[in-house]
């Protein structure tokens, strides 16, 4: 009896080293052949010395190109032959395979295919990867980067088959394992054909040093199993693949070359390390295999070892194989590697077609053994065979079995019978498939930057849903994953993700035994480990010389070197098995991939392992993070969705076990459908984008989690479920070009409670007593219950406070006190009067209310599952805004929420019903007066009343006002008293009160003008505009009255017990269908006096009110209303508190009135809520972050040489008019005589200097030079020239303004003579030239300040020959720039100019020139390669221009540097206003939004103006554009007849200078560079030519003024190199009319730092104990923007040129004049350390004008404090630890005096008290006393700064924040205007609040008072600049003093200044303490600052009022100021 149904191979193929078929194979065997040889050249991708230099050797696949056919394979949209080997290998061995098992007629859905494929690099994967590093993008197939399920999906697609297709890595046993799982599929009959393959196409070379990591591979090279002195194993390559049915299908066509028995699976779980083999796991699998098949392991001939040829290894093997076979009896052993070397993931099924062909040749297979055994074989039991033997068959068949063992103890054992059908069936007893069903009993998750439950649910469950921001970190505990933070540091992100969500999932699931639970991820290879074959092979790639400094620099720059731990941290199916390990579980573990499906397929498989009952629990867990670069690419060339970062994990039970051991069930799984797809839910990929191998597991596992808390998924959002049946969800992988298709059906559990995810739920404890004594006792019990009229219930956010209520509670009753306080309610005797429910209207709505209601009380959702239109209302209250009509709706739901709550679940029973406006409808539907509200919706809509008559267009007000009245109706609420709003509307007689909830509070409604002036002559905080405009409860209502009444008139039921009330009349009546509609419509149409319907009410006997619908606002207005009478008043919901906290309350409290409620069940549904709390995700002990640092990729050489002279027409020479003038030359003026020096040289590298020579020769002035310049050249050269006087176009200078050589101080030359020469020429540089700005000279002018070439080319007698028919044309140059950036005003430049050589081409005079440019001693820019030419007007005008098209040449650097374009501007094109902008150094207003730091520059990178201002406007602008995808600029400029330029350059020969060109196409170039975003954080950085590299220059055209031109400059990003000096390289192109005129092929820019000029002082002032350190105040000058060593000495030359070093403010922030005592030298970091700075008081600083008090505010008074704090720990050497960010932390102090003009100096005496280190960060603790020079002290005070790195402020968390300070922020305004209130506090640049939006006074935790101030960031706020250069954030400082000003106002608010004549405020007050904590910034990029401010005290002491508040200050939400306490001074100075 066997329970593993026998399955027939009936097909097999191979593709190995040295057999490409089974027969192949065979004959190597019995040859005892080694198939392992050296490599071919090439193989490893590595230089030829590389290479050589290697030991390597391997099983290498060989000969496939001559038997691969791709053509045979049908495989749509792909071509065979350019598919990577990982799927050509297993291709052809299906194909083989297939064949061979003959034509099939199976459906297709009825195929299966599964292939063991080990999940590491590919060549190809690598490949791909490496173009991505270095381009950004790859031209290979895309399909190349999916290596891991694709190979899968090409052999479903080759074989017709569409049911299960996957690839799983199990190491070296996922032959075996994918064997398993075809059996399991074929036996459970979901398919009838299996093809099973392997496949182990991994790049070679990282095989090799991931082995050799492990210390695992061969250093001899040798495969040797079971030898002693055997080192290990040598990898090989190649593929298998079979083809399997079940035996019963077998025919008589079919050939069956083996019956497979049975595989057995175990995994080692703990019990060994990840690496290590355990023998007892090893068996376990033997053992399981045998008691599957019914057989007994004595039944076996033969056994393939796995054995690898490791000593460890070897023996634990033959251990484990004793254990079970018996030491008793011979057993021959062998093992394939000894032959091939270890094929990995192939060589489980190698081994398999080495039985099946030893099966057919009735021979017992031989192995090579080289060497003596090892002594674990040396006994006759197992025995490996030297030579083969026949292989004798009894009664039974030949029979022989399988081993294999994998890394992370995967360990597999298969049993092979040799087929014989003459010996009769098999009897199978298979076990019965068992109908349980699988449920999900957990699931965690994590998807980009949401971690865990509560993070995705509550994504998913707001509408509308935004996009999450992308992962940034994932981590995992070291001790759970029992492995070295180390090297788990060094696992993948895959991996991480998966061991810590498995963790979380596991948390209180029941475990079964170990050996019934198994691990399933799916998940593919990363690219990430690909880094380390780049790595290995950078020498190839980049041309680089291995084992130069060079190659060890670019080999670190892409991946450290690999260890063991990395290895590991890249196996797929280590992901598996760090779980098998850490929880001990030893059923199955590994990774399953089909890319798109990977996550189903592992839900697939581990389903099916339970359905079988083979397993009794699975982990289905998968993770990908899709947005690393090379997936992202490769996904995007295929076109698919949006990458994304995903991961989740499940935990699957049958339903039955899953019960019984009392785990949660959230939803059940159905089978997975292959090849099936339904419509998806665009809700999860518009979230969180798509993660190909994960999403399909994360939506699992959030719909999963979703239903447990009853919400149903929509496309939209996730919304409350209302539909009154289970939820379900489909969820689909799509078919893509790389997966199958496949689908699984969810479907919700029950649900039960669910709290609030924010807030936990209370603890209630309640009892009662026949007396207060009998109370107590009951108390002291801690039991609840009891009967008695003595009642109390308790509510506390813990167990220890609800102790401690207990306790309080206890004591006042054994004292006969009766129990008081917050959180206690207490109630004595029988309640007094009637209870009513009051149903409030739809102005109360507010948009997500009441979800938790529907989770925290699933039954309410099927309660009101009948009521029409109820999922559409249940998905209102997702929504972040509503309509009218939707308010109405989501009132109407709520409310009627409420009311089943209270009557059905709590069992509360009123007698009477009170409703306003839409409470009145309400409660005839609540109490079933009328039916079903969701059809008056639909009615109400229908009758479109909310959108045209009462809201909308406002008709109705149409109708009423007349045309002439304006129609915006409007609602406001007020509150002011009602006599003085009656009087305020007087003069405006459209505006009605709607309601009246109180004598002070009202809601009006009217033309929304006339509204706000109403509100606005109250008084300011009396009004509020509503969210909710609509005309109802006023006379202009009347229009609609008809239509209203019609609307509400309905039949109406009978309904016992409750009494009805009517605003309409303000008491009681009896309903029926025309009252109803009466008391409904009168209603409407007139003003709703609430207070008076209450007070009835009340005089009818009620007492009790309970407030029915969203907000408190009635019970708040009926409490008002009655006053000290006896009553209670109660809300159902509160938004301040949870809807089950509110419950809670509510309940105590009508619980203590004595009303009859189920207080049990709220009791024990707070209990069950609290028992179901949601997941985030912990805190990880590790955390690294998602993806690797992208590879640097090292830069590409540039190449020598200008391209070849274009081809140039023959020279047309035009009839000359003048007199010729003689050929020859005469002589010159001058005496003839010999050149004095050697003639030069030409010097080919701009590094090279020329040879010095000193000038000589004639030299000339510069009035002589300008003169040269339009006059004779004769005046000029001398007489010998006159010949040429009479030509109108010669070689000159240009005339002024583009004369740039003020000197010719020589030539050395023959004049005359065409020869080689040299000139020196001079040109000073001043500050008013044009082609000098911000104190340096433009580039372009520069090279132009060379141009005395043509005087040198005149002097030779150019124009003699060119006799007016020729003119000179720059053609070409290379330039180099040189170190020392650009020279500035009051430099002279320092010219040699050298002809080198002549030459003439095509009729065409050329010549070639060089030079050098000088300053001083220092080489500026030298000039190699120039050539130029004289050409006639024809060639000019018919030159073909520049052959050059970046659409078809390639860029210069193959592998440019990634570059993240994330920062650029998201503008596409710039106008000519945008470039002013920049041009004036205003990045923002150019650039917009993400460009506010720019706005806080000081000394901004920009573009120069007026004369070089060469381009109009930006036309194209992509980050990513362009031919090559790198990046593309466009700019393009106007060019005029009358153009600047034209007018000297030439005289009678304009033209535009080639150099002006280069000029404008390098600004294009800068402009790029700001655009994409490299200038936002580098404040006083310049651009400059990049020094060292040489740019080619090329001009083939001219821009002349025959005509208006536009001439074009674009920029082709080549590389970016960003970091501390970004280099931008790029080709430029300049096009006249679309003619390409100019271009330099490689031009290359840099940012730099760009110091300003040091603050100096004749008098320096020299502190510390040996005078070290200056502390004058230009040295504190220098701290604030200066190079910091100008501050702080050679302690801070490291940060001149790298790093950003803390700084003091820039005036006028500035607070420190001198430093007059440093107790330390620089550097020196101790404990009581000391510094004494001054400040000198200026008595006309701006502060006392701004102030209104006219002395100094407190903001300036804590600068000047706290700003020696900063000096100090600079001077310590703190900042150079690192965290170049210097924040203050908190303060602690007092102000003993307010500072006024005139008071001198104040004095600080700063000591370090403490300090810390916090892993990059520094904490600085300083103690203080500020006096003034008499002595008189002004503050004392405590303070800690900390130094952080800059990404650390960027993730600052804020201060610790509560729901109530939410609540305060997030008040609804109620202050209209956009200005402040006037009030006598700051002025001018001290103001830092724009308006006050909401004052209450009586609001705040004291009732005394509570003001919110807003005030917009503006990024060119004067503070940004000031504070700090290269760090601009808003001083600290200044954010207290916004909540001084706060406070002020709010006390002239509250009205304190009344009455006083000259009001003025201390601030801070004397005297008082004041106390403040930071945690959080506000930079320029930040949008609002709100501050809040309570007021806590008022004290009058003497003439003086203090308010102390307590202030926070909130920056776009996140809270990061608080300063508690704070107090102002209030008195009249009159």
């Amino acid at each position: 009896m066997t329970f593993f149904e026998p399955i027939a191979i009936v097909g097999q193929g191979c593709v190995l080293p040295g057999a490409l078929s089974p027969d192949a194979l065979w004959k190597a065997v019995v040859g005892n052949e080694c198939l392992i040889t050296r490599p071919a050249k090439g193989a490893f991708g590595l230089t030829d010395t590389e290479q050589a230099a290697l030991p390597y050797v391997a099983g290498f696949v060989s000969g496939f190109d001559t038997v691969f056919d791709p053509r045979r394979a049908k495989l749509p949209g792909l071509d065979a032959a350019t598919l990577d080997p990982v799927c050509q290998w297993p291709l052809h061995a299906a194909l083989q395979a297939w064949d061979e098992a003959g034509k099939s007629d199976t459906p297709a859905d009825r195929r299966g295919v599964f292939l063991a494929n080990l999940s590491y690099p590919s060549r190809a994967k690598s490949a791909y990867a490496a173009d991505v590093w270095a381009k950004g993008k790859s031209t290979r197939p895309a399909t190349d980067a999916f290596n891991s399920g694709f190979p899968a999906h090409v052999l479903a697609q080759a074989i017709g088959a569409t049911g299960p297709a996957l690839a799983l890595d199990a190491a070296c046993a996922s032959s075996l394992y994918a064997i398993e799982i075809a059996c399991r599929k074929l036996q459970t009959r979901q398919i009838d054909i299996g093809l099973v393959g392997a496949v182990n196409a991994a790049d070679n070379l990282i095989l090799h040093i991931g082995f050799e990591a492990l210390q695992a591979l061969s250093p001899t090279g040798r495969s040797r199993p079971f030898i002693k002195g055997a080192d290990g194993l040598v990898p090989a390559e190649g593929a298998v693949a079979i083809v399997l049915k079940r035996l019963s299908d077998v025919t008589s066509k079919d050939t069956v070359h083996g019956v497979i028995r049975a595989v057995g699976l175990s995994n080692d779980g703990r019990r060994k390390g990840l690496l290590a083999p355990d023998s007892e796991g090893q068996a376990e699998a033997m053992r399981r295999a045998y008691a599957e098949a019914g057989l007994k392991p004595d039944s076996v001939d033969f056994l393939e070892c796995h054995a690898t040829g490791t000593a460890v290894g070897d023996s634990v093997e033959i251990a484990a194989a004793a254990s079970v076979f018996g030491t008793e009896r011979h057993l021959p052993i062998g093992s394939l590697k000894a032959n091939t070397g270890h094929l990995i993931t192939a060589a489980g099924l190698a081994s398999l077609l080495k039985l099946t062909q030893a099966m057919a040749h009735e021979t017992l297979p031989s192995m090579p053994l080289n060497g003596d055994l090892i002594d674990a074989v040396t006994s006759p039991s197992l025995q490996p065979l030297a030579e083969t033997a026949s292989w004798k068959s009894g009664k039974a068949p030949r029979r022989a079995a399988i081993s294999n063992f994998g890394f992370g103890g995967n360990n597999a054992h298969l049993v092979l019978d040799q087929y014989q059908p003459v010996k009769g069936a098999v009897q199978v007893a298979l076990p019965e498939q068992t109908n349980d069903e699988i449920v999900i009993c957990s699931a965690s998750l994590m998807s980009g930057s949401d971690q865990g439950e509560r993070d995705v649910l509550r994504r998913l469950m707001n509408h509308p849903v935004g996009p999450a921001k992308p992962a940034q970190t994932v981590g995992a505990d070291p001790r759970y994953a029992r492995t070295p933070p180390n090297d788990l540091l060094q696992a993948e992100a895959q991996q991480l993700a998966v061991l810590s969500l498995t963790r979380s999932a596991l948390d209180g699931i029941q475990r079964p035994d170990a050996e019934r639970c198994g691990v399933f991820v799916g998940m593919g290879c990363a690219a990430d480990s690909a880094r380390w074959l780049l790595r290995e092979r950078v020498a190839k790639e980049f041309g680089l010389a291995p084992g130069t400094p060079e190659h060890a620099k670019a080999q670190d720059g892409i991946a450290p070197p690999l260890q063991a731990a990395t290895v590991l941290g890249a196996m797929a199916n280590m992901t598996a098995n760090r779980i098998t390990s850490a929880e001990d579980l030893r059923g199955q573990g590994y990774a399953i991939s089909s890319e798109g499906a990977s996550s189903l397929a592992a839900l697939d498989v581990a389903c099916d392992a339970l359905r079988a009952g083979r397993l009794d629990m699975a982990v289905v867990a998968a993770a990908d993070f899709a947005t690393e670069p090379v997936a992202a690419a490769a996904l995007e060339q295929l076109g698919m969705a949006a990458p994304g970062d995903s991961a989740a994990a499940l935990v699957l039970k049958r339903r039955s076990d899953a019960e019984a051991a009392g785990d949660p069930i959230l939803a059940t799984v159905g089978q997975v459908q292959w090849g099936s797809e339904s419509n998806s839910s665009p809700l999860f990929a518009s979230a969180y984008s798509t993660a190909p191998a994960a999403s399909p597991l994360f939506e699992i596992a959030a719909s999963a989690l979703l239903m447990s808390r009853d919400q149903v998924i929509t496309d939209d959002c996730a919304i409350p479920n209302l539909t009154g049946e289970l939820p379900k969800h489909t969820v689909n992988s799509q078919a893509s070009a790389l997966s199958h298709s496949a689908s699984v059906h969810l479907t919700g559990n029950p649900a039960q409670p669910s709290p609030d995810p924010l807030r936990a739920p209370p603890h209630l404890f309640w009892a009662a007593g026949a007396t207060r004594a009998s109370l107590a006792k009951k108390l002291r019990s801690g039991k609840t219950g009891g009967k008695g009229k003595c009642r109390i219930a308790l509510i506390a956010t813990d167990e220890a406070a609800l102790a401690d209520l207990i306790d309080t509670a206890a004591k006042a009753l054994e004292h006969d006190t009766a129990p008081s306080g917050d959180h206690v309610y207490y109630g004595e005797g029988a309640p007094e009067g009637e209870l009513a429910f009051v149903f409030t209207g739809s102005a109360a709505v507010y948009a997500r209310m009441s979800r938790g209601l529907f989770m925290a009380f699933p039954e309410l959702g099927k309660a009101l599952a009948s009521m029409s239109r109820a999922t559409d209302m249940a998905e209102l209250l997702t929504h972040a805004d509503l309509s009218e009509y939707e308010q109405l709706c989501a009132g109407t739901l709520v409310s009627q929420a409420h009311a089943i709550l209270m009557r059905d679940v709590l069992e509360v029973t009123p007698t009477v019903a009170i409703g306003l406006s839409l409470g009145e409808s309400n409660a005839l539907f609540a109490f079933g007066f009328w039916k079903d509200p969701g059809k008056l919706l639909d009615e109400i809509d229908d009758a479109a009343m909310y959108e045209r008559h009462l809201g909308g267009e406002f008709e109705t007000a149409h109708a009423a006002w007349g045309p002439n009245v304006p129609t915006d109706w409007a609602n406001w609420h007020i509150k002011a008293p009602l006599p003085k709003l009656c009087a305020a509307m007087a003069s405006h007689p459209n505006v009605e009160i709607t309601i009246i909830y109180s004598q002070e509070d009202c809601l009006i409604g009217g033309p929304a003008a006339a509204c706000r002036a109403v509100a606005e002559a109250l008084g300011p905080g009396s009004g509020a505009a509503m969210n909710q405009h609509l005309i109802v409860h006023a006379k202009a209502m009347k229009p609609f009255e008809d239509q209203w009444r019609k609307l509400h008139t309905r039949p109406v039921s009978k309904v016992p017990g409750i009494r009805l009330y009517a605003n309409a009349i303000n008491a009681s009546y009896a309903p029926t269908k025309a009252r109803v509609a009466d008391m409904l419509t009168r209603q409407a149409v007139d003003t709703v006096d609430f207070p008076a319907t209450v007070r009835q009410a009340y005089e009818d006997g009620v007492r009790t009110f309970v407030e029915i619908g969203p907000r408190a606002t009635l019970s708040r207005a009926i409490t008002s209303v009655l006053g000290d009478q006896p009553h209670v008043a109660v809300a159902t919901d509160r938004i301040v508190a949870s809807d089950l906290g509110q419950v809670a309350h509510l309940t105590a409290t009508l619980f203590a009135d004595g009303r009859d409620i189920n207080i049990a069940r709220v009791a024990e549904r707070l209990d069950a809520a609290r028992n179901n709390p949601w997941t985030g995700t912990d805190p990880m002990p590790l955390t690294k972050p998602v993806h690797y640092p992208t590879p640097e990729i090292p830069a590409t050489r540039p190449t020598g040489g200008l391209p070849p002279a274009p081809h140039l027409p023959p020279p047309h020479y035009a009839r000359s008019t003048t007199k010729p003038a003689p050929l020859t030359p005469p002589a010159p003026s001058a005496p003839s005589r010999p050149r004095t020096a050697t003639p030069p040289r030409k010097v080919v590298n701009g590094d090279e200097p020329l040879m010095a020579r000193a000038p000589n020769g004639p030299n000339w002035t510069r009035a002589a030079i300008e003169d040269s310049t339009r006059g004779l050249m004769s005046s000029f050269f001398g007489p010998a020239f006159v010949g040429q006087d009479s030509f109108a176009r010669q070689v000159r200078l240009p005339a002024p303004p583009l004369l740039l050589v003020d000197r010719i101080t020589g030539i050395d030359a023959e004049a005359g003579v065409e020869s080689t020469g040299v000139i020196w020429t001079e040109t000073d540089l001043k500050a008013d030239d044009w082609h000098v700005r911000n104190g340096r000279v433009r580039p372009g002018p520069l090279i132009e300040c060379g141009q005395a070439d043509l005087t040198l080319i005149g002097w030779m007698g150019a124009d003699l020959k060119n006799r007016n028919e020729r003119v000179y044309r720059l053609l070409g140059c290379e330039i180099t720039f040189h170190d020392g950036g650009l020279p500035g005003p009051g430099d002279t430049l320092a010219f040699q100019i050298e002809i080198t050589g002549h030459a003439t081409l095509a009729g065409v005079r050329m010549f070639f020139f060089q030079y050098d440019c000088m300053v001083g001693d220092r080489k500026v820019f030298s000039v190699r390669n120039g050539q130029a030419g004289f050409f006639t007007d024809h060639e000019l005008a018919t030159g073909k221009g520049v052959i050059w098209d970046a659409a078809t040449d390639a860029p210069p650097t193959p592998t440019p540097h990634p570059f993240d374009t994330a920062r650029a501007s998201a503008k596409r094109t710039f106008s000519a206003p945008d470039l002013a902008a920049f041009r004036a150094g205003d990045a923002l207003a150019c650039f917009g939004k993400g460009f506010e730091f720019c706005a806080a520059h000081s000394r901004p990178a920009h573009l120069p103006d007026g004369k070089l201002a060469f381009f109009d406007e930006i036309t194209d602008f992509d980050p990513s554009g362009g031919p090559w995808g790198r990046g593309y600029l466009k700019a393009r400029a106007h060019v005029p007849t009358d153009a600047w330029f034209y007018e000297g350059h030439f005289h009678e020969d304009p033209c535009m200078p080639g150099t002006l060109m280069a000029e404008a196409a390098v600004q294009a170039l800068e402009f790029y560079a700001a655009a994409a975003g490299l200038t936002i954080e580098r404040d006083g950085y310049v651009f400059e030519p990049m020094p060292g590299h040489t740019a080619k220059f090329v001009c083939r055209g001219q821009v002349i003024p025959d005509r208006d031109h536009e001439v074009t400059y674009e920029v082709f990003i080549d590389d970016i190199i960003d970091g501390e000096s970004p280099v931008l390289y790029a080709s430029l192109l300049a096009r006249s009319d679309g003619k390409k005129v100019f271009h330099c092929p490689r031009f290359a820019i840099r940012l730099r730092k760009d110091w300003p000029a040091p603050h100096t002082t004749d008098k320096p002032l020299r502190v510390g104990p040996m005078g070290e350190s200056r502390g004058d105040h230009a040295a504190l000058l220098n701290c604030a923007a200066s190079a910091p060593s100008a501050a702080f000495g050679d302690l801070y030359v490291p940060f001149d040129t790298a790093g950003r070093a803390p700084r003091l403010p820039q005036p006028p922030y500035h607070m420190m004049t001198r430093v007059t005592e440093a107790s330390t030298r620089p550097g020196v970091k101790e404990t009581g350390a000391r510094v004494v700075a001054e400040y000198d008081i200026p008595a006309d600083a701006w502060y006392f004008r701004d102030n209104a008090n006219g002395l100094m505010p407190f903001a300036v008074l804590s600068e000047i404090v706290l700003q020696p704090c900063g000096w100090l720990a600079s001077h310590c050497g703190f900042a150079l630890e690192g965290g170049e960010r210097f924040r203050n932390l908190d303060g602690d102090g007092q102000v003993f005096m307010q500072v006024g003009p005139h008071d001198g100096m104040i004095t600080v005496d700063t000591v370090l008290s403490s300090f810390s280190k916090v892993g990059p960060m520094t904490i600085v603790a300083f103690e203080l006393n500020a006096t003034l020079a008499d002595g008189r002290p002004v503050m004392n005070l405590k303070t800690q700064f900390g130094f952080f790195p800059a990404a650390a402020l960027v993730r600052q968390a804020g201060l610790p924040t509560k729901d109530e300070h939410r609540a305060l922020r997030d008040l609804a305004p109620n202050r209209p205007g956009t200005t402040l209130p006037k009030a006598p506090t700051a002025t001018g640049d001290l103001v830092m609040l724009d308006r006050i939006d909401y004052f209450d006074a009586t609001g705040g935790a004291a009732g005394l008072g509570l003001a919110r101030g807003r005030q917009k960031v503006d990024p060119h706020a004067w503070y940004f600049k000031a504070h700090f250069f290269q760090d601009p954030v808003q001083p600290g400082s200044l954010g207290l003093d916004a909540l001084v000003q706060l406070l002020s106002h709010a006390a002239c608010l509250k009205g304190f200044t009344k009455g006083m004549a000259d009001p003025q405020f201390e601030t801070i007050a004397v005297g008082a303490p004041v106390k403040w904590a930071y945690r959080g910034q506000v930079t320029p990029d930040k949008q609002e600052v709100t501050t809040v401010m309570e007021i806590m005290e008022v004290v009058q002491s003497g003439d003086r009022l203090l308010i102390t508040g307590k202030g926070t200050l909130w920056c776009d939400g996140l809270r990061i100021y608080e300063a508690s306490p704070l107090t102002i001074a209030l008195a009249d100075r009159a």
